[in-house]
């Protein structure tokens, strides 16, 4: 762990905004979000993220699966990265990195309904796991994220078995 810290610089500089290659979508992290609108509810910091989540089988094989995740983007940063390759050339590159929440969901949008009412410790992904921008919905005291990046929408009627109406705070 210490030969990643001590490539990762000190100060990292934030950028705005990025579009999403081949759409017309603008990602924009909560900072650069308010700077731009004070409307709150079209703000395009929450995203789908797709990353590979490792397990062990009981035999003790380890097993990649592809998961989405849906997070709250806080900030875009710009990262000066060194490396030292094995004849100690330096060489740096240029990676943006992500500053996220996650929502406190389970599943795939896409597929069904998915509902949250809490965002995760913030962390640190790779730009390039983030693959659209998704809205979101407020019923009573959760978020419920819509997610079109299949290029399809569908409805989903949910009936009042899930959903605690009591918790309706409009």
């Amino acid at each position: 762990m210490k030969s990643i810290f001590k490539n990762i610089p000190k100060k990292l500089m934030k950028i705005g905004g990025l579009r999403v290659l081949g759409s017309s979508q603008v990602i924009r992290g909560t900072w650069a979000a308010s700077r731009v609108t004070s409307n709150t509810l079209r703000d395009s910091s929450y995203v789908r993220l797709t990353l590979l989540r490792s397990s062990y089988t009981p035999d003790g094989t380890i097993v990649d699966k592809e998961t989405c995740s849906y997070v709250c983007l806080h900030h875009i940063l710009v990262a000066e990265v060194s490396s030292s390759s094995s004849d100690g050339i330096h060489e740096a590159s240029r990676e943006l990195l992500a500053y996220v929440s996650a929502c406190n969901t389970q599943g795939d949008a896409t597929q069904e309904s998915v509902w949250y009412s809490e965002l995760r410790a913030p962390e640190f992904v790779h730009i390039n796991t983030i693959q659209c921008v998704v809205g979101r919905i407020k019923v009573g005291k959760r978020w419920g994220i819509i997610d079109t990046s299949l290029n399809c929408a569908r409805t989903t009627f949910v009936g009042p078995e899930d959903i605690d109406l009591e918790a309706n705070d409009s």
